[in-house]
C-alpha cells in the first residue's frame, strides 16, 4: 500500500493496523473454510477406501511389533543385527507416514515417501546378501553426516563462531580420520564393496530388482518441481460423492489408480523388510507361518487397493 504524501507517520501506523486485524480475521476465517474443505476430503477418502486402509494400518502395526521384539533380542549382538533393526525399524515408520498421507488422499506425496521405503528394502536386501558390508554401511554414516555439518559450516560466516557446531565437526573429523578403507570406500556407494556398484539402480540390480524400477522412477520424478511431476498427479481430486454406490472423481493423470499404486507397493515393500528380519533368525520367529502372514497380508492389502481403482480420468 502506498500512504499519500499527507498521511502522516502516526495515522500511517493506526491504518496499518487495522488492515493487519482485518486481513488476520479474514485469514481466520479461510483457515477454517479450508480445514473444513481437508476433513471432508479425509473422511471421504476413509469411506473409500476404508477396508484396505484399516488393512494396512493392521499390517503396519503388526510389522512394528515384529520390529520392536527382534531389536529387544538381538540389536546389541553384532553390527549386521545393529544395521537391519534400524533399517527395518525406518521402514515400520516410514510406512506410517505413508499411511497417514494415504489416508487424507494424497497419493502422489504418499508415492513420494514410498520411494524411501523402496530403498530402505534395497539397501536391507543388499546387506542381508552380504553381511560383511554391514559395518561399512555403518561406518559410511560418519561421512554423510560430515559433509552434512560441514555444507551448514560453509553456509554462513557466523558459524564459525558456532562453538557446538565446530565441535561436533571437531569430533566427527576424528572418527573419519581414523576409519582405515581403501579410498573408493569414501564415494556414494563405497560402502558395498563391489566397483560395479556406483549407483542406486546398480544396487537395485545387483540383488535383482530390476523389475521395479519403472515404479522408482514414477515416484523419483514426483520428488522434482518439473513439468511432468507438476502437471501429471495420480492424486484424487475428491469432487462429489453421490451415495455409496457412485462416486465421481477427478483424476490428474492418465494412470487411474488413485492410493492403489503406493498402497499395494507399500504393502510389497514392507513385507520385503520383513522377510529380510526373517531370514536372518529363522529359530526367533517361526518364519514359515509368519513369513506366510506377512505375504498373505500384503497380498490382501493388494487386492482390496485394485478393488476400488478409480474409473478413468473425465475428458
Amino acid at each position: 500500500m502506498v500512504f499519500p504524501a499527507e498521511v502522516g507517520a502516526e495515522e500511517r501506523a493506526d491504518i496499518s493496523s487495522l488492515l493487519l486485524y482485518a486481513t488476520v480475521k479474514q485469514s481466520f476465517l479461510g483457515h477454517k473454510n479450508q480445514k473444513e474443505v481437508w476433513s471432508s476430503i479425509a473422511r471421504l477418502t476413509q469411506h473409500i477406501w476404508k477396508e484396505p486402509l484399516e488393512l494396512l494400518e493392521l499390517f503396519i502395526t503388526l510389522s512394528t511389533q515384529m520390529s520392536g521384539e527382534f531389536s529387544s533380542e538381538f540389536y546389541g549382538k553384532s553390527v549386521f543385527y545393529k544395521t537391519l533393526c534400524h533399517l527395518h525399524g525406518v521402514a515400520c515408520s516410514t510406512s506410517l507416514s505413508i499411511y497417514t498421507l494415504l489416508s487424507h488422499g494424497l497419493a502422489d506425496h504418499a508415492l513420494v515417501c514410498w520411494r524411501n521405503l523402496y530403498e530402505i528394502a534395497v539397501i536391507g536386501q543388499y546387506i542381508l546378501e552380504n553381511p560383511s558390508v554391514a559395518k561399512r554401511y555403518h561406518d559410511h554414516r560418519y561421512i554423510k553426516e560430515l559433509q552434512g555439518l560441514q555444507a551448514l559450516d560453509d553456509s554462513d560466516p557466523s558459524q564459525k563462531e558456532n562453538e557446538k557446531l565446530q565441535e561436533d565437526i571437531r569430533e566427527l573429523e576424528g572418527k573419519v580420520a581414523e576409519l582405515t578403507y581403501e579410498k573408493r570406500f569414501f564415494s556414494a556407494y563405497g560402502w558395498t564393496d563391489d566397483k560395479r556398484v556406483n549407483s542406486f539402480r546398480d544396487l537395485e540390480a545387483s540383488i535383482g530388482l530390476d523389475p521395479v524400477r519403472p515404479i522408482y522412477k514414477v515416484a523419483s520424478q514426483l520428488i522434482h518441481a518439473d513439468a511432468n511431476s507438476v502437471f501429471a498427479r495420480i492424486s484424487l481430486a475428491l469432487s462429489e460423492y453421490n451415495g455409496d454406490d457412485e462416486v465421481e472423481t477427478v483424476l490428474f493423470s492418465n494412470v487411474p489408480h488413485g492410493l492403489a499404486l503406493p498402497g499395494s507397493w507399500t504393502a510389497d515393500v514392507l513385507a520385503m523388510s520383513n522377510r529380510i528380519l526373517l531370514r536372518t533368525r529363522p529359530s526367533f520367529f517361526p518364519p514359515d507361518v509368519f513369513a506366510m502372514i506377512s505375504n498373505e497380508m500384503a497380498n490382501d492389502i493388494r487386492e482390496k487397493f485394485y478393488e476400488i481403482t478409480p474409473p478413468p480420468s473425465r475428458a
